[in-house]
């Protein structure tokens, strides 16, 4: 699935055809689908699980738990400015090229 395909799938709420478990965990999350989005987190393969993963602890709002998941993935805590669904839209671009 292409990142654009899963955006639009996220904004129209319209429920795509998965190819594999990322892009299901990326739609459970951009959804606002926390609890779902992580039980499919820690069975995708890794960098995607882990740059996911704490993104889904920010959403949480569970910022300590967070913080170690972005220092795992090597990326910094977004900034409060930055919302939850810019990061996803972000995410989805790297992972879904």
């Amino acid at each position: 699935m292409r990142a654009k395909d899963m955006i639009e799938a996220v904004e129209t709420e319209t429920k795509p055809i998965f190819t594999n478990e990322t892009e299901r965990c990326l739609y459970l999350a951009g959804l606002g689908r926390w609890d779902e989005a992580h039980e499919f987190v820690e069975k995708l393969p890794e960098p995607a699980s882990t740059w996911i993963h704490a993104s889904l602890h920010r959403q949480e709002g569970d910022l300590a738990n967070a913080k170690y998941w972005y220092l795992k993935v090597d990326k910094r805590v977004p900034k409060s400015s930055v919302s939850f669904i810019d990061e996803w839209k972000e995410i989805v671009k790297e992972l879904l090229t």
